[in-house]
């Protein structure tokens, strides 16, 4: 990919979670080119009670979920966080979410972005 026409798309801004507000909204790629890899970053870090974490991304048709197939799962990250990256090609379809797990009576602070390929850039 020319670094060019790469550009960053937030699935998650990152906050504390807990098991209950884990994933993130439907996010419209258009303007993305679809039949490439995307690079997806998932990153975490303790929170107030500390477990573990985990989560995959989806993608849909559209930004109502419509066809929703998941394209990439990460492994997981323990109490003390990291992060985790991931490679996925999403073809047919146009919006991407990230659903994410946090363990019971736990919390994290975490987030997840993609790196793909714009259709244009000046």
């Amino acid at each position: 990919m020319n670094m060019q026409a790469a550009e960053l798309k937030s699935l998650r801004t990152v906050g504390n979670s807990t098991s209950a507000g884990v994933t993130g909204s439907w996010v419209d790629m258009q303007g993305f080119v679809t039949g490439r890899n995307f690079k997806a970053i998932f990153a975490a870090g303790p929170g107030t009670t500390a477990g573990t974490c985990g989560g995959s991304i989806q993608s849909a048709s559209d930004t109502a979920g419509t066809g929703a197939t998941t394209r990439l799962t990460f492994s997981g990250l323990t109490a003390s966080g990291g992060y985790e990256e991931g490679h996925f090609t999403m073809a047919n379809h146009r919006a991407l979410r990230f659903l994410g797990s946090v363990q019971t009576n736990k919390d994290m602070d975490l987030g997840c972005a993609v790196v793909g390929e714009a259709l244009y850039r000046p």
